[in-house]
């Protein structure tokens, strides 16, 4: 809201976006031009006749999901504050940002970078277009933490690692927009830490560090009738 000298309104407002939080700081650019600081770590350049722009982005709390475009130069972030922004590693600026209404814990990209898969720390998970943001699907496996998400190298399946130590697999179809769950791979008192193309899954138990090695599933097989081979390392 903009006053004149004697302290007067003069009919001109602007409103930042909802995702910018408000204004913490305002401090004079060139001009007209004004520099704001809002209370999401952003900071905007503008003036009241243009509107204002972004020109850095941040996050205001814990980020745990980072995630490399498979064939652009760009990643994505995402953390406790609900946000998830996709990041530009040429212009060092956000591409888009968007609110997820829950915790981000992990988050990935699938081989062709167009769909994004992120886990949260209330033990949902969401698919969404990584150029539109329309969000393909909301799935719930559990109450812990998804610790990790990865799509197979050719987008046929995606697994899921949970804090509880499960591992879900779920079929991809449609140009990975439909996910149907094959089953699940429980291994008690273990902590799943990675996923590397749905065929080996990282854990941690107690001190020591065990690899448990989940073959592929073939046509039309049940996860829950895989093979499980553990190796301590």
């Amino acid at each position: 809201m903009q006053f004149d000298a004697l302290y007067k309104r003069t009919g001109m407002e602007a409103e930042l976006p909802e995702h910018l939080g408000s204004v913490r700081t305002i401090s004079q650019g060139r001009g007209s031009q004004l520099l704001l600081g809002s209370t999401r770590n952003s900071i905007l350049q503008g003036a009241f006749e243009l509107g204002f722009q972004e020109i850095v982005t941040g996050h205001v709390d814990e980020v745990w999901a980072l995630a490399a475009h498979p064939q652009q130069q760009q990643f994505l972030s995402a953390g406790y504050d609900q946000h998830i922004h996709l990041w530009d590693t040429l212009t060092h600026r956000a591409v888009w940002s968007s609110n997820l209404g829950d915790q981000a814990q992990s988050a990935c990209f699938n081989s062709t970078g167009e769909v994004i898969a992120v886990g949260m720390a209330s033990g949902k998970w969401m698919a969404l277009d990584s150029a539109t943001r329309e969000v393909y699907g909301v799935h719930s496996d559990g109450h812990e933490p998804i610790q990790v998400v990865k799509f197979s190298p050719d987008d046929r399946f995606l697994a899921l690692g949970s804090r509880d130590g499960i591992v879900y697999v779920y079929q991809v179809a449609e140009g990975c927009k439909k996910f149907n769950r094959m089953g699940r791979c429980m291994v008690s008192e273990c902590v799943v830490l990675v996923c590397n193309k749905l065929s080996c899954v990282g854990l941690r138990y107690f001190g020591k560090v065990n690899v448990s090695v989940i073959p592929p599933p073939l046509p039309g097989e049940r996860l829950a009738n895989m093979d499980k081979r553990t190796l301590t390392v």
